[in-house]
Order: structure tokens, then C-alpha cells, then sequence
């Protein structure tokens, strides 16, 4: 079975992407698909609010003195802008292959106060998600969600 950045790669070869140093919204509304070959140094960057799946190579992320590290099949859920570092390391030669999927704020505010609602209770939490963000690698439901693919475009049925 292909990986997802081996997926990721078919759908750089068949949209003719593998030039791309970026990134480039996809046929899915505020869906982005990320390529870069050379990746980059540390450097100020501000991450928007949403879900960052990667699919090759590995990002660090730096909030002050707190390191995120993510890599394959990892993904980031960002709560909120943020402004951070960011080093992108490709790996073994390959480039660095990902998707950015925005999420609304209005829509996450508005489920964030429905668990409050409900008396959600937040699970304890690590150093790294007091942070505001949270590195995960990918259960099978979201990793197979994220591989699916609709003939012309990799789709995020559930992502």
C-alpha cells in the first residue's frame, strides 16, 4: 500500500507540481497542497489556525523555547494564528510534501463553546499542547481519510 507522501507524490506528478516551492490551494476550498525540495533554515513564519498533515520530510516548530516536531503521517492542529519558527527539512533527497487544511474560526469557536456546553473536560495536558499546538501522529481512521483519492484530486473526506 502507498504512504501518504508517496500519494502525495502522484498527485505532484499528475498536477506537474514538482517545480512548486510552496504552496498551491487544491480543487477542495481552502485545502493547500505543500511541496518545497530545499525546505529552510529556522526562520520567523506565522502559522494560521488549522490542520497541517505531513506527508515527507519533517518540520520543527519553535515557540520561544518550546520545539513541535513533525514529520510522515504526522499532523499539527494549530488553534489559533501563531507566530513562531519554522525549519523544514527534507529527507533522503526527497522534497518536503504536506496539505494545509484552514479552519474556520467562527466554526471552531462555535465547537469549542458546544463542549463547554456540554461540560466537556479537558483531558490533562502535556507541556507541548500548553503551547497551542499539538503534534499527532495519524490513527488509521484519519490516515485512511487522508489517502483517499477522487480520480483527479486527493480528497479529505474526514480530515
Amino acid at each position: 500500500m502507498n504512504s501518504l507522501g508517496d500519494l502525495m507524490q502522484i498527485y505532484a506528478d499528475k498536477y506537474d507540481l514538482n517545480d512548486l516551492e510552496g504552496i498551491k490551494e487544491t480543487a477542495i476550498p481552502g485545502v493547500w497542497f505543500y511541496r518545497s525540495s530545499q525546505g529552510n533554515q529556522r526562520q520567523p513564519f506565522v502559522y494560521q489556525s488549522g490542520i497541517i498533515v505531513m506527508g515527507q520530510g519533517r518540520k520543527h516548530i519553535h515557540i520561544g523555547n518550546q520545539p513541535v516536531h513533525y514529520g510522515p503521517e504526522d499532523y499539527l492542529v494549530v488553534g489559533v494564528p501563531m507566530p513562531l519558527e519554522c525549519e523544514a527539512l527534507p529527507e533522503n533527497g526527497e522534497p518536503l510534501l504536506g496539505l494545509t487544511i484552514n479552519v474556520d474560526p467562527t466554526l471552531l469557536h462555535r465547537l469549542v463553546n458546544e463542549l463547554e456546553v456540554a461540560s466537556f473536560e479537558h483531558a490533562p495536558r502535556s507541556k507541548q499542547e500548553t503551547c497551542g499546538l499539538s503534534s499527532v501522529k495519524m490513527g488509521t481512521p484519519m490516515l485512511a481519510s487522508c489517502k483517499q483519492w477522487n480520480g483527479h484530486r486527493l480528497t479529505l473526506s474526514r480530515c
